[in-house]
Formats: structure tokens, C-alpha cells, sequence
């Protein structure tokens, strides 16, 4: 499992999941069905941290995800982060986090976490982008 993270600068690193954790960017062998796992689709799990609560970022993370044509929620966190999945073609999947980096103007993004997990399948995706909690 490959995570991508940059810090204040902007500085990309990767960090390398020891052997013990399974592999989340291959799915199953039985889920290989073309029905299940559409062509192209990525879908990222993801947490940014800094000031991003209580300054509209999921708001504005709902308009910017429908704007590029990605699926997927954001949420809160207890601990002051916001989470959020996101899935769609790998070239807007790539937009939406390069706009997460930035995220709304009164809002302070620290860090990005990346972290790539298996598409929902098409029965199972959301329909479109959501706010939870």
C-alpha cells in the first residue's frame, strides 16, 4: 500500500505500508468482474488536516467534486481533519486532490493523505457526491 503525502511546502514523499498490511490498491480476485470494477475508475480514500473545520471546506469540497465529475462523500472528523472518498476517472480523481491542497480561501490545508483503495462497483458507487455527518 503506497500513500502519497506532502507537507507544508508542497513536497511530495512516499510512504511504504510494511509487508503485514494487505495490499488495498488490487482488488479482490473474485471482484474482477468488468461489471463490478468499471475501466479507468480509481477511487482514493483521503484526509486532510490543518484549520478545515468550521470554514465551509466540506461545502466547498461538495461543489468542487460535482463541478469535476467525481463521486464519493466528505465528512468531519473528531479529531479536526476532514475525510472523505472519491472516486472517478484517475485524471479528475488527480484534480479534486490537487484542489484539496488548496481548498477554500479561509481554510488552512496542512496535509494531504492519499491513500488508494478498490472502486465501488456500479451498483454500489454513489451517484453522485455527498456531505455526511
Amino acid at each position: 500500500m503506497d500513500r502519497i503525502r506532502r507537507g507544508h511546502r508542497g513536497a511530495a514523499s512516499r510512504e511504504t505500508a510494511s509487508a503485514e498490511q494487505t495490499d488495498r490498491t488490487e482488488p479482490p480476485a473474485e471482484q474482477t468482474d468488468p461489471q463490478t470494477y468499471g475501466d479507468g475508475v480509481v477511487r482514493k480514500h483521503i484526509v486532510v488536516t490543518g484549520l478545515v473545520q468550521g470554514v465551509g471546506f466540506r461545502y466547498e469540497t461538495l461543489r468542487r467534486a460535482r463541478r469535476i465529475g467525481v463521486v464519493g462523500w466528505v465528512r468531519n472528523c473528531m479529531d479536526g481533519s476532514v475525510e472523505l472518498e472519491v472516486q472517478g476517472e484517475p485524471l479528475r480523481v488527480a484534480s479534486m486532490i490537487e484542489w484539496l491542497w488548496q481548498g477554500p480561501e479561509w481554510s488552512r490545508v496542512d496535509d494531504v493523505t492519499v491513500e488508494s483503495i478498490p472502486p465501488l462497483g456500479r451498483l454500489e458507487a454513489e451517484s453522485t457526491f455527498i456531505v455526511t455527518r
